[in-house]
């Protein structure tokens, strides 16, 4: 290949390449395998196996995913029934050789064949379709010695010490690889997440202080587990909650999990899950809010009972209780559900809104078929939702990105030079090293908005499983653009607990309304 055709070649193609190689310098316990690096944090060798596939898009941005191995033998043992009957699908899935000690991954055959070794992998987790545990995004430990073994298990550790890599060793054929940095405004309103968690509780007291739940026993076996359930509420929470066999107009029913249906013992029962057309429901199982040692899973329950208030917000088609203190006049909400092959509509007015479905005839010419979107003659419904500023007449499409934030590479260079403990807890910290991952962030970028939601308190986080995604806001008809979104309306209407608790949403909080809108209809329709 000459220095022309060399030139030619796309830059992702290269770095992926260059990715690869990386082991031939001892520098990464990685694997190759079809044109992938994979980073090993697996401590032994085990009959399942977890590794970091990575590699570069054609943006250049570099993807970390965890997959999981398993050995042939493991299924035999354990899932010999389940493996013949998943054989089409499996039986066609490529095997692998592992050793760890040599950091080696070989594909020794493209499907199954007789005679194959025991000890051979495949490229699944141990139960069909189930994910893998994920490798967290983020994990620090500050003790003497442990910030860079700890930082480097987690994907944002590695997604630095491999680009740290690729400059130390391929210098010469680039400029320096860094990680884009963007300046971001943020918006905090500087509520503790414990001080949050509190007014929650509150609000979900003060909701209820007029009204009656009934606790219904669904599963005719769990006499003990409803006492526990209502004597547990009772010393924490003066909720009116009583115990009965017979609905009323707000339930919480216990139920069992699925799990619990595909036992060979409770085949022939029938799932107890309850829906209503007239009553507010929320279902919870006994598996998810009673600890196997008879005690209550405190977080459970309340989740359980902040979903049936968003249910019974719904309803009532009043938001106040929200406490949001926002006023979302001025927008107007749209998001199509393809399953049902519906849009809805989110209109207000102070407190009080409306959710409704829209007819396909919409006069508006970027709303088609459903709100499908109609951009450059191509029909896309990539888009998370629409909104529509009323006063400036323009309408913007909200959609995620391939981004995701990282922490500052202050902190990789600070875990990688530790010397005695690493301070890296208090508020000074969590804004050095975690300034894209916590609180709401916005930025523009070539006449868009971009935005991103993050952790949510005070002080320094040491672990962060998910990483916050970028999302982009973008106008689609281009009216009155020197009047733009009012962005911290919009960015207060994500900062609300309410819908994931202690955690900030990543979209308004009336998705999640309509969300529950669309999924209660579906429920009805199902029955």
């Amino acid at each position: 290949m000459t220095v022309s055709d060399f030139a030619q070649v796309e830059t992702s193609i290269i770095l992926n390449l260059l990715l690869i190689q990386l082991q031939v310098f001892s520098t990464v316990k990685g694997c190759n395998l079809l044109g992938k690096l994979y980073f090993n944090t697996n401590t032994e060798e085990s009959e399942k196996l977890k590794f970091e596939e990575v590699s570069f898009s054609k943006n250049l941005v570099i993807n970390i995913q965890t997959r999981a191995f398993t050995q042939i033998s493991f299924y035999q043992k354990h899932q010999a029934q389940e493996l013949i009957k998943n054989m089409k699908s499996w039986g066609r899935s490529p095997r692998y050789e592992i050793n760890l000690q040599e950091s080696k991954i070989k594909q020794v055959a493209n499907c199954y064949h007789e005679g194959e070794e025991n000890d051979w992998y495949l490229k699944h987790p141990t139960i069909k379709n189930l994910k893998p545990d994920q490798t967290p995004f983020f994990l620090l430990n500050g003790k003497v010695g442990q910030a860079r073994t700890s930082f480097l298990t987690s994907k944002s550790g590695i997604a630095y010490y491999l680009i740290d890599q690729l400059n130390k060793h391929y210098s010469q054929y680039f400029d320096e690889l860094k990680f884009r940095e963007v300046q971001a405004e943020s918006h905090d309103q500087g509520i503790s997440q414990k001080k949050r968690g509190d007014n929650l509780l509150k609000q979900i007291q003060k909701f209820w202080q007029d009204k009656e739940i009934t606790l219904l026993d669904r599963t005719q076996e769990n006499s003990s587990a409803i006492k526990t359930i209502s004597d547990f509420f009772e010393q924490n929470y003066p909720l009116k909650i009583t115990s009965s066999q017979k609905s009323s107009h707000y339930n919480l029913v216990l139920i069992h999990d699925l799990d619990y249906y595909a036992k060979e013992d409770n085949k022939d029962k029938t799932d107890a899950y309850y829906s209503s057309q007239t009553e507010v429901v929320q279902n919870m199982t006994v598996e998810g809010v009673m600890h196997k040692s008879g005690t209550v899973v405190k977080s459970a329950l309340v989740n359980a009972v902040k979903e049936l208030t968003i249910k019974a917000i719904l309803e009532s088609e009043d938001f106040s209780s929200l406490n949001t203190e926002i006023n979302l006049d001025d927008f107007i909400f749209y998001k199509y559900y393809p399953e049902s092959n519906q849009t809805l509509e989110f209109t207000s007015h102070e407190t009080n809104f409306k959710i409704q479905p829209i007819t396909s005839n919409y006069d508006d010419p970027f709303f088609l078929n459903d709100l499908l979107i109609k951009r450059n003659d191509r029909l896309t419904t990539d888009v998370e939702y629409i909104l529509l500023d009323k006063q400036s007449e323009n309408y913007y499409a909200v959609s995620k990105t391939t981004l995701k934030p990282l922490p500052a590479p202050s902190l990789y260079e600070a875990a990688t030079n530790q010397k005695g403990t690493l301070a890296y807890r208090g508020k000074d910290a969590r804004n050095k090293y975690l300034a894209g991952l916590i609180n709401l962030n916005y930025f523009y970028q070539h006449d868009q908005l971009f935005y991103n939601v993050g952790m949510i308190g005070n002080g320094m986080q040491n672990k962060e499983p998910v990483a916050s995604v970028i999302r982009k806001i973008e106008c689609l008809n281009n009216k009155n653009l020197s009047q733009l979104l009012n962005v911290q309306q919009l960015l207060q209407s994500m900062d609300v607990v309410w819908v994931r608790f202690k955690n900030l949403t990543v979209s308004p909080f009336p998705i999640k309304l309509m969300n529950e809108y669309i999924r209660k209809n579906q429920n009805n329709e199902k029955r």
